[in-house]
């Protein structure tokens, strides 16, 4: 029909708040022993995350992960890309030196986000290369945004990884039958 894949991703995560009533922290939900803590904006959330990857251009989702609230955004960075990609953007979260060594190994542009530490501010360059890339991020926003606005995607509908991973996988491809209409071509 006309709509292509291209060959920029963009990777993020969001936090989805688990089904079962939440525990005290630190507490594990005997209900939901799956589901993890992870404090955010101040607040202390029990759910799960889930890690995706849009193709830039179109904001198509090519990948996605669940997992317990409390794995860090970078430890499933591989997990979403196939290798073919020729940049990637992330956030401050994917750019550790492992993460940018990979990119290298693939010859794949490493344009996700630098961080500043207490000990080494950020250089001009890392400003601004933050200030270009992190406009192109918002792609991926649009489509969390879609899941949590449209599709009621506010808590869990289930409990575990598995079921959880099914869930947002068919909720990807909704979203992606949804934007695909817009990008047929007319005519």
């Amino acid at each position: 029909m006309g709509v292509q894949m291209g060959q920029g991703a963009i990777v993020d995560a969001t936090i989805i708040r688990s089904s079962a009533k939440t525990p005290k922290a630190p507490e594990v939900s005997d209900v939901d022993p799956e589901a993890g803590w992870t404090k955010k904006n101040g607040d202390y959330i029990h759910g799960y995350k889930s890690h995706t990857c849009v193709e830039e251009v179109n904001g198509l989702v090519q990948a996605t992960v669940a997992t317990s609230a409390d794995v860090h955004d970078s430890q499933v960075f591989g997990a979403l890309l196939t290798g073919e990609e020729t940049a990637v953007y992330g956030d401050k979260a994917y750019g550790s030196a492992a993460n940018r060594q990979r990119l290298v190994q693939t010859g794949t542009k490493d344009c996700l986000l630098y961080k500043a530490s207490k000990k080494q501010p950020l250089t001009s360059w890392q400003r601004w290369l933050n200030k270009l890339y992190g406009p192109i991020r918002q792609t991926i926003e649009r489509t969390f945004s879609h899941w949590k606005g449209v599709l009621g995607l506010c808590r869990a509908r289930y409990r575990g990884w598995a079921k959880n991973q099914v869930h947002f996988d068919l909720l990807a491809m909704a979203y992606n039958l949804r934007r695909s209409l817009k990008l047929i071509p007319s005519g």
